[in-house]
């Protein structure tokens, strides 16, 4: 689990209330959840799942993350507000998408894109957030 974990944090984004990413504070995430696509119930089935701690410094252009004693810098943009999900999106230099869920306080990290099917295979999701001041 904890090697899925460190290659979505490659596309890890951050994470505030109620508008896009403020970039003065950071974002730490407890928990991680691990899905995959099940296209017989049309549905994310949890793989995985456990109590991971994941740091965020987010910054206009790009985030750093902290994960496991490893320090990683990601390059971002932000596309707009889903008012379906009551999130922002954001895509990273590697074409995941990352939505922010204010109202849940959960990031979800869509990876695998299947072009066949315009499905994302796999989702993260990192939950348990605390938000603090750099």
């Amino acid at each position: 689990m904890k090697r899925i974990i460190y290659l979505a944090l490659i596309s890890l984004i951050s994470f505030t209330s109620f508008s896009q990413v403020n970039y003065n504070q950071k974002i730490t995430a407890k928990y991680a959840e691990i899905s995959e696509i099940d296209y017989l119930k049309d549905k994310y089935i949890i793989t995985n799942s456990g109590w991971e701690t994941v740091i965020i410094e987010p910054y206009e252009t790009h985030y750093i993350y902290y994960y496991e004693g490893e320090k990683r810098k990601v390059w971002w943009e932000y596309l707009n507000y889903d008012d379906d999900l009551e999130g922002d999106l954001y895509y990273t230099e590697d074409g995941r998408e990352v939505i922010f869920c204010y109202d849940e306080q959960r990031i979800l990290f869509y990876s695998k894109y299947n072009e066949r099917t315009d499905t994302y295979e796999q989702l993260i999701e990192l939950s348990r957030l605390e938000v603090e001041d750099k």
